[in-house]
């Protein structure tokens, strides 16, 4: 899947998982324009995974296609390890993947309700746990957690629960590996974007509830990640970037 003529040990790497499409497929594509190589995180969606790998791969740097349920931490370890002895190290991770579920509460199926759990907060556990391990060794890592607006607030829920149980967890997970790990150089943040324009659960109707009159669109979210990727924001973990143009704060 690599490029023969690029050393991996050369650019930083980073793994965007649920990068076949959406938001996932933008911070992949966006990363390669900076040099960056980029490990193509899919599920079922293979043939969307390969052209987001042959775009990277324009921008003259390496790529990697991995399959991984990540809900199940046994894919998770998997994937990591065919990341590590193709790359030899991970120095970015965004975690992107997460189910939504929109039911209202009293409805909602056990099966429905881990699903979401699962897709949403312990994917995010289970990579973090397993990237540390190179960021640690190197001294140098980004994670970036990707929440949902208004997550950083208690409040009771109808029809999202899961969903935003799941949200404010990973919001205490990012926050708690935040202190530990920022004496390796590691930081630990989270961007929680509002409704975004062109995801697959976008509904046309709730534009009129957008303050700033517009829905996010990927560029938003993605300069948001840039900024957490960079040296300007060395000095910034534990924090949660809210991107929904004032809706749901």
């Amino acid at each position: 899947m690599g490029n023969s003529s690029q050393k991996s040990d050369e650019r930083k790497v980073a793994l965007i998982t649920g990068s076949a499409k959406n938001i996932g497929r933008a911070i992949a594509l966006s990363l390669s324009q900076e040099q960056i190589n980029v490990v193509v995180h899919y599920n079922r969606s293979r043939e969307s995974a390969e052209d987001v790998l042959s775009e990277i791969k324009r921008n003259d740097v390496d790529g990697l296609i991995v399959q991984a349920d990540v809900t199940k931490y046994e894919d998770v370890e998997r994937m990591f390890k065919e990341i590590y002895s193709y790359f030899g190290r991970l120095d970015i991770l965004v975690n992107n993947v997460g189910n939504f579920l929109y039911k209202d509460t009293l409805n909602i199926s056990v099966n429905e309700w881990n699903e979401i759990i699962n897709s949403n907060l312990n994917s995010t556990f289970y990579c973090c746990k397993l990237a540390v391990e190179s960021m640690m060794k190197n001294k140098y890592g980004r994670i970036i957690n990707i929440g949902a607006s208004s997550c950083d607030k208690i409040k009771a829920y109808q029809y999202v629960v899961p969903y935003y149980v799941a949200k404010t967890g990973i919001l205490i997970l990012t926050q708690s590996l935040a202190i530990p790990l920022v004496k390796f150089n590691i930081t630990v943040n989270m961007i929680s974007p509002g409704i975004v324009k062109d995801n697959e659960v976008t509904n046309e109707d709730d534009v009129k509830h957008m303050p700033s009159g517009r829905f996010a669109k990927f560029e938003d979210i993605v300069n948001a990640v840039k900024f957490l990727i960079s040296d300007k924001s060395d000095y910034i973990t534990g924090t949660n970037i809210t991107v929904s143009g004032g809706w749901n704060i």
